[in-house]
């Protein structure tokens, strides 16, 4: 029995020794898989972040980019429409009303251009107050005229009170900010 004892403590020290190790990597290994799982979440916020553009939550030029290569696919219509838009008077508008005020009317023509343009190939804000649409299912003339009357009628329904700030701002105090169509390149 007196040589039991000494074996049996030293027993139990050596299980505790062993659980107690067992313990520390079991919370190593799963602090590891937590530590990878919040990296890969912040690599994919990353990665979203360099293909949009942070004030309009569009697609930006590395965006637009990234679109115009899937374009090269032997799968892909080699006819695109492109639509330019513009603001007009923009700076004047930003230094009367504020940055502010910029930054809504640059949402507020993003919010126009997005719900007209729902699933038909990507808008983007291409500059300062450039946006631009490139749509590979709106690949003929008519197709791509009803697309520009498409976004001229969301604009100007999501943006009647920009049109008199852009007036105002401008110095114009008869109402001529207007859409304007581009002209459409054959």
């Amino acid at each position: 029995l007196s040589v039991g004892v000494p074996v049996l403590v030293l027993s139990l020290m050596a299980n505790y020794r062993f659980s107690s190790e067992s313990l520390r990597l079991y919370l190593e290994n799963t602090r590891v898989e937590q530590l990878r799982t919040e990296l890969a979440a912040r690599n994919a916020e990353l990665e979203k972040m360099t293909y949009l553009d942070p004030l309009t939550g569009l697609a930006n030029r590395r965006g637009l980019g990234r679109f115009a290569s899937t374009l090269t696919q032997p799968d892909t219509p080699l006819a695109v429409a492109v639509i330019i838009v513009d603001v007009d008077h923009f700076k004047a508008f930003n230094d009367f009303y504020g940055h502010s005020e910029g930054d809504r009317c640059l949402r507020a023509v993003a919010g126009a251009l997005q719900a007209a343009c729902q699933g038909s190939g990507i808008v983007c804000r291409f500059g300062g107050e450039e946006f631009l649409v490139l749509s590979c299912e709106h690949a003929t003339v008519a197709k791509g005229l009803k697309m520009l009357n498409d976004i001229s009628d969301a604009i100007a329904k999501e943006c009647t009170d920009i049109f008199g700030m852009l007036d105002e701002a401008n110095g114009d105090n008869g109402g001529t900010a207007e859409i304007k169509h581009l002209k459409l390149a054959g």
